[in-house]
Parts: structure tokens; C-alpha cells; sequence
């Protein structure tokens, strides 16, 4: 199991024994090395920020990383995207924007085998640096 973050580390020690990666998954060559020759790839990645950047980071990152998937020969893709929120989808729109593309570019690629989770909205907190801070943070 290989895991990848902006960190390269665990949260936690109960993660520990995967392989971690330090990468930014805008950065194409960085995709492709967290890949690897994965037979399959689950992509949590999701942003907040700018209207670009949660385009940038929730669209073409996991598009991104969709094709250098495919393209290593993974047979499954598993992406958390986002269930629609109506209200919520006015206010950041360039969120869901992003995130129905990486939806739609993996239902493309990966066909059945490409599975879309779009879980409500996420509560609780998650550990950063010496502390712990809400999700929304």
C-alpha cells in the first residue's frame, strides 16, 4: 500500500506501515511516481481556496491523476467526490465544478471499474501539526 500527502508522513502511527510519498498531485511527475504500477488507486484528494485553485486541486489534479493510473495499467478507480448540496453548490461552485469533471473523466477512462463516492458533508476534526483542527480548517 502506498500512501501520498503533502507531507509524506502518517497522520497518525496506526497508518504507518504503508509506503508514504510527499507530493503536490499537480505536478505531473510527481502523479505518475505515486502511481507507480498500482493495480488500483483511490484518490481522496479535495481543496478548498480561490475558485481557480478548487478547480485546480478538485478538477484537473484528479484527472490527473485518473490518467497516469490508466495509463500504468491500474484496473480500478475509487474517487471521493461530493454529493450535491444545492445551496451549498451556489456558494463554492468552482468546488463541484472541479470535482464532476475528475467525475466524469474517470467514469470515462476506468468505466465500471471506475467508482465515484460522494459521501454528505464530513464533521469532525483531523490532526495537523501539534494539534487537532476541525475539517473545515
Amino acid at each position: 500500500v502506498r500512501a501520498v500527502s503533502r507531507s509524506g508522513s502518517p497522520p497518525t502511527s496506526a497508518l504507518s506501515q504503508a509506503e508514504w510519498l510527499s507530493a503536490d498531485m499537480r505536478q505531473s511527475e510527481r502523479v505518475r511516481e505515486a502511481v507507480g504500477e498500482s493495480e488500483a488507486v483511490i484518490s481522496t484528494l479535495g481543496a478548498f481556496g480561490s475558485p481557480a485553485y478548487m478547480r485546480s486541486v478538485n478538477g484537473e489534479a484528479n484527472i490527473a491523476i485518473a490518467r497516469a493510473a490508466k495509463q500504468a495499467g491500474a484496473s480500478r478507480f475509487v474517487h471521493i467526490s461530493a454529493a450535491d448540496y444545492g445551496v451549498v453548490e451556489n456558494l463554492i461552485p468552482a468546488y463541484f465544478e472541479g470535482k464532476r469533471a475528475a467525475d466524469e473523466e474517470i467514469s470515462r477512462l476506468f468505466g465500471p471499474n471506475g467508482t465515484i463516492l460522494r459521501p454528505g458533508m464530513i464533521h469532525g476534526s483531523r490532526q495537523g501539526g501539534s494539534g487537532h483542527f476541525p475539517l473545515w480548517v
